[in-house]
This record gives C-alpha cells, structure tokens and sequence, in this order.
C-alpha cells in the first residue's frame, strides 16, 4: 500500500512540476521582434529628414545630396519679420506640444550647415530600429511627471521618402 502510495505521489509530484516549467516558458515568451518594432516598414534609406523640436525652436536635419545638412528651426512667434532664411525645405507640421509645437508654426532660420554624419548615421539607425517598450502610463495627466508632456516633452519628427 506505501508503495502504491508513493508511486501516486511521485507521479502527482512529476505533473506539478511540468505544469511549473510550461507556464513559466509560457510566460517568459514576448512579443516578436517584428511587433517590438515602432516602424517595422522603415529602413534607414526611407529616412529623408528629421526635426528635434521642443517648445519653442529646434533642428532641421536633412539629406542633401550625399551630405546631411543642419538648420535651426524658430517658431514664427520668435522670427522678427524678415528674418527667415530661405531653404529648399518646407516647415513640417509636429504632432502636441503648447505654442509652436502644437501648430508646427515652426521655420528654419539662419544658414544650413553640414552636420556630423557619425552622428547623423547613429540618430537614423537608431529611428529606424526602435522598439516599444514597457508602457508606463496612458494617463494624460501624467505625461509631463514623465517629461513627455507638452511642458517638457521634445517632439522627433522623422520625415521620409517611402514609396
């Protein structure tokens, strides 16, 4: 009878421990790489220009030929009349943010300048390849304790050439 006993508790045992393993490889499993990504259809080629823009001025960065150029960017309300340089590319429109920002009201100002293309390279790659992450809140009230709100968040706008 003890034996008999033990060879259920032994095979009781064996079942929980399966049980165990499969639902910790179960849960252990995320996303793929494909579904981590923010822009699983972009490659760095498709990446034509991009703004860095924060409240009220920011950077142009964009492909000019075979160089990447750098130009600031001012909110109209900044620009005295007149100041605006003329370039050959348009002022986009950013998505949230206050003044400027929300209305993408924004021009480039001053001359172009070419612009470090290490680190031109490293910021396209790293667009290009970004994953989602851990959600930390869908709370609106909440995005400017996390410095992505509209007081003190800084937008990344990427502007391509996908066909």
């Amino acid at each position: 009878m003890k034996t008999k006993n033990l060879a259920i508790s032994a095979i009781v045992l064996a079942l929980l421990v399966g049980i165990i393993v499969v639902a910790n490889v179960l849960s252990n499993r995320g996303p793929s790489a494909a579904a981590q990504q923010v822009f699983p259809e972009l490659s760095e080629k498709d990446i034509s220009a991009f703004n860095i823009v924060t409240d009220d001025e920011g950077v142009r960065v964009y492909k000019e030929g075979d160089r990447w150029m750098a130009v600031k960017l001012t909110s109209e309300q900044e620009q005295t009349a007149g100041a605006a340089s003329d370039t050959s590319r348009e002022s986009a429109a950013p998505v949230g943010g206050t003044g400027a920002a929300a209305t993408g009201e924004f021009e480039p100002t001053g001359k172009p300048y070419p612009a470090d293309s290490a680190a031109v390279a490293t910021a396209v790659e790293k667009i290009a390849t970004m994953e989602r992450d851990v959600l930390i809140s869908q709370n609106p009230e909440k995005q400017n304790v996390f410095e992505v709100g509209k007081e003190k968040g800084t937008l990344v706008q990427v502007v391509g050439d996908l066909a």
